[in-house]
């Protein structure tokens, strides 16, 4: 069995055309997506490519004792048998292939592959009838949604009186005052700020971490406790100098399993003060508003249209998710493969962001993410056939107003005009798909529209996941432990991603050697 390359554009678009072959086509459901079609090509057919074939390598033959372009017939088809045999059985495929699918209404989604019994002794001058069998995807039957069987939770989160309080505190926070502290030593919830000079024990040729005015808040939930050990009591112009050994499993690579001997100049202590939260600090903050309560009122505002935004969004992955879950079908390997490689792809580059070099996971990791990546392409794309579906039954369509609406808010987002934007789009061959996620949009609103949702309380809901979670864990003993952990490990791998992505987008270069002293001090990476 082999691949013929080139023979259709992605979904079966054909890129050839030739004269019709005399032919007789049997087509075998072997699958919802496997089509297997049995060729039989007339004689009479096979003889006309044979004889082109034979004639071209004729007119630019080059064979000892002979001019070129009036070497015999006989000759050229002796010396160049395997050529001309192969050339002719490709044009012959090419062109059943394109008959046979056209003319048995297929719509395949990946290059078909072809199969020829007994190769070897096959005749291709036209002598006899040339028989092959061709295996394609095609898109399977996509099943009409089922709305009835569809319900899904909205979780209803309003803001509470101690978020609003805390976002105040955390506007007083910012604005806080560093006041230093006399006659005393450093205190936890002092913060000192100190010149800090790292040695690593293990490896004295490596190169030192050395950071200017490196800010260590004493106490502090995210420091880690040795720094606030070691500083307590430090006055400025005192030196401290202390030893920590981390984990092999720490989250900075360059620390990772190993021993660093720092040196702690204290440059200041100090002791953040907040401002009073009243209206003449309200005004002072440039929010627009003028007593506290109107910052209060601004604040449960904005908090409140973050959380809907937060419900709708889950809403839509829930319903989306649901309605995979309740339609089961078979969605084309070629398919799931495709996305796969593009969910891959996505990985890579997040963990090149995050520093980690891809080539250095194991391999039995690797087939891990892979088996976990294909699970989830494969949901993603019955997710969109199933869209597709809706929108095809509900007779959805985007208006070209939609379109330039679209097309205008992206200009906005991209900083550029909408003409622009349609250039790189057209350009890119991306034009198609805004109108596409345009459309996918409206059906996951249909979807909304259709299916039962019921509205529940979002602390509820959370108390009663936690306590299922708390009874697998009783139930599943360690494994689910190792579970909860990982998720863990995974909610911290995310916000340390965001947290870092963040400060790659504002620090320059200058600024390294301080952020790998600050991660040095810092509990949350070793938390990881």
């Amino acid at each position: 069995m082999f691949i013929l390359p080139g023979v259709f554009d992605f979904l079966g678009t054909v890129r050839y055309s030739f004269c019709l072959l005399a032919m007789e086509t049997t087509v075998k459901e072997i699958s919802q997506t496997q089509r297997e079609i049995e060729i039989e090509i007339s004689a009479e057919s096979v003889a006309p490519v044979y004889n082109q074939v034979v004639r071209k390598y004729s007119s630019k033959a080059n064979v000892p004792g002979f001019r070129k372009g009036l070497v015999p017939v006989e000759v050229v088809k002796l010396r160049f048998a395997n050529e001309i045999k192969q050339e002719v059985i490709d044009q012959l495929a090419r062109q059943a292939a394109i008959e046979a699918i056209q003319q048995n209404h297929l719509h395949p989604v990946a290059e078909p592959h072809f199969h020829i019994e007994d190769l070897e002794s096959l005749r291709v001058d036209g002598s006899r009838p040339v028989k092959m069998q061709i295996h394609l995807e095609v898109m399977p039957e996509v099943p009409a949604p089922e709305y009835e069987k569809i319900e899904v939770k909205r979780r209803i989160r309003k803001v509470s009186d101690d978020e609003i309080e805390r976002q105040i505190e955390e506007l007083r926070k910012r604005q806080a005052a560093l006041v230093p502290v006399e006659n005393r030593g450093a205190e936890s919830g002092d913060t000192v700020i100190v010149d800090l000079e790292g040695k690593f024990i293990d490896q004295p040729d490596q190169d030192p971490i050395s950071a200017k005015d490196v800010d260590i808040a004493l106490g502090e939930e995210g420091i880690d406790e040795r720094f606030t050990s070691n500083l307590i009591g430090a006055k400025p112009d005192e030196e401290r100098q202390f030893t920590i050994g981390y984990d092999k499993d720490y989250a900075v690579k360059d620390l990772a399993g190993k021993t660093v001997q720092y040196t702690a100049k204290i440059k200041s202590v100090g002791r953040l003060e907040l401002p009073d939260a009243d209206d003449e600090w309200v005004k002072s903050l440039d929010q627009g508003v003028e007593t506290l309560d109107e910052l209060r009122e601004k604040v449960q505002e904005n908090l409140q249209a973050y959380y809907n935004a937060e419900t709708d969004a889950r809403l839509r992955n829930d319903a989306v998710e649901a309605l995979v879950e309740t339609h089961q079908f078979e969605v084309p390997k070629a398919l799931i493969e495709n996305q796969t490689r593009i969910l891959l792809e996505e990985f890579v580059r997040d963990l090149q962001s995050r520093g980690v070099d891809p080539s250095k996971i194991q391999s039995d990791a690797i087939e891990g993410i892979l088996g976990q990546l294909r699970q989830r392409a494969e949901r993603e794309v019955r997710g969109a056939l199933l869209l597709g579906k809706i929108a095809e039954t509900e007779k959805i369509s985007v208006s070209e107003s939609e379109l330039e609406e679209e097309l205008k808010r992206l200009s906005t987002y991209y900083s550029m005009s909408v003409e622009e934007l349609k250039n790189a789009l057209s350009t890119s061959g991306r034009l198609e798909s805004v109108e596409d996620n345009l459309r996918t949009r409206q059906a996951i609103e249909k979807l909304l529209e259709k299916i039962k949702i019921a509205e529940v309380d979002f602390e509820e809901t959370a108390s009663q996941e936690e306590a299922v979670a708390d009874e697998n864990s009783t139930d599943d003993g360690s494994q689910s432990k190792t579970k909860k952990a990982a998720a863990r490990k995974k909610a911290a791998d995310e916000s340390t991603s965001k947290k870092t992505s963040y400060k790659k987008s504002v620090a320059d270069a200058s600024s390294k050697k301080k952020s790998s002293a600050k991660a040095a001090t810092d509990t949350s990476e070793s938390e990881k």
